[in-house]
């Protein structure tokens, strides 16, 4: 069909004609197609910033050009790679840079990154129920558009509540948002990390030390280390071992030595936590023993630690216990508690009550002989291991691999008739 296209001045609108010819009427209709132009205020705006940020100005003037020619999958990229510049780490630059530009055209922007921006956008309202209300408004727009850009906007929304110390509404707000996240597939890193760090934090303020952890480690999976300021890696890093350290269920260190995380804290008068996880990780009685005499006020000084101190005791003891089991061959798994006393450095008549915590909590598996004073171990809580470790588990791999051999050697020469 012809086009036929008419513009108007006063009201910034476009009009497009089509007309077409039905063939069961003997009349024209015109079918006309408003096409929106360019916004005026938008252009003054942009072309306002070209002056006020000369270092910049080669960029909004990209974006002038990307806006004119409405190339809004571009202009998206550019402006997510935009706001991350330091220029906009402080200030409210950003939040006119929505109202005034962004807000125009974010019905044609990819919804995730319209959510991620509209997220470093709120960062920068100083009034927490201020940034509450923007973030309500967008994940309105993006509810029923885009299930991970929404689960991003509650998520942060969540985080809000809990820097206002409303642990109530935080926990509302992220329960809505877990079974959106349960239902997706393929789910942008960001996400997941928007929604674990709020768990993180919950948990933190709750003080329950096992779930804490859990969620840092789940949240340190989708945030390398090198994303984070040094102060905030070496806070993050010192609440994952004291939390790993008081928490009941927690028994296996090795996941956390492998973070870099831990990394932050060399060099640093925090050190010694990380010397600390070493020994746990063995369950080295005289090694824990050598570094409280060596720090011992910096020790003393962490109420958490010193609130704890027989869970403590406890749970090195234990881990001394599985680490003796795990050192011990396959064939050989019947322990005195003689020898269980020598490595946790407890009393004989308390190794009894140690090997049946350690069944209790399920970290190993077997039958306890009070007659002769014995335990069978069937079965050792799996770990990650070090270094050290893994190069002994391949020394009793190569034992038993020789050992294997040995058996086999010896059918050959006693049975031959069953072999040829």
């Amino acid at each position: 069909p012809t086009k036929a296209v008419v513009s108007t001045q006063s009201t910034g609108k476009q009009i497009t004609s089509y007309p077409q010819q039905h063939k069961h009427q003997q009349q024209t209709h015109i079918i006309y197609i408003v096409e929106r132009m360019t916004s005026p205020a938008v252009l003054a705006y942009l072309e306002s910033q070209v002056d006020a940020y000369p270092e910049l100005a080669e960029r909004y003037l990209e974006f002038i050009d990307l806006y004119k020619k409405k190339l809004w999958h571009q202009l998206t990229l550019k402006l997510e790679s935009f706001i991350t510049l330091p220029n906009f780490r402080e200030g409210e630059e950003l939040i006119n840079l929505y109202n005034k530009f962004i807000k125009d055209f974010e019905t044609k922007m990819n919804q995730l990154t319209l959510a991620k921006i509209t997220v470093a956008v709120a960062n920068q309202y100083k009034d927490h129920n201020q940034a509450l209300d923007f973030l309500k408004s967008v994940a309105e727009k993006v509810r029923n558009q885009d299930s991970q850009a929404y689960v991003l906007i509650l998520s942060t929304m969540s985080l809000l509540h809990l820097y206002n110390n409303n642990l109530k509404e935080t926990k509302e707000v992220i329960e809505t948002a877990q079974p959106i996240l349960d239902g997706l597939t393929g789910v942008d890193q960001a996400v997941y990390a928007s929604y674990y760090r709020v768990w993180m934090g919950y948990y933190k303020a709750k003080s329950q030390a096992v779930d804490f952890f859990k969620n840092s480690m789940q949240y340190l999976a989708y945030v390398p280390p090198e994303e984070m300021s040094q102060p905030a890696q070496a806070a993050l890093a010192f609440d994952l071992c004291i939390a790993a350290l008081i928490g009941e269920s927690i028994y296996n260190f090795g996941e956390l030595l492998s973070n870099d995380i831990l990394k932050s804290l060399n060099d640093t008068p925090l050190s010694w936590m990380v010397d600390l996880i070493k020994v746990f990780n063995v369950g080295d009685m005289a090694g824990y023993e050598a570094l409280v005499a060596k720090h011992r006020d910096a020790l003393s000084s962490q109420t958490a630690l010193v609130n704890n101190y027989n869970l403590l005791i406890q749970k090195l003891s234990i881990i001394a216990l599985m680490e003796l089991i795990f050192k011990r061959p396959a064939d050989s798994r019947t322990i005195s508690f003689a020898d269980i006393a020598v490595a946790t450095k407890l009393p004989t008549d308390e190794v009894e009550h140690l090997v049946m915590k350690a069944l209790s909590l399920e970290l190993v598996r077997g039958v306890i002989d009070q007659v002769a004073e014995t335990v069978s171990v069937t079965w050792v809580q799996p770990r990650v291991l070090d270094l050290t470790q893994i190069r002994g588990m391949k020394t009793r791999l190569e034992s038993w691999t020789k050992k294997v051999e040995d058996t086999l050697l010896f059918i050959e020469l006693e049975t031959p008739e069953l072999l040829f």
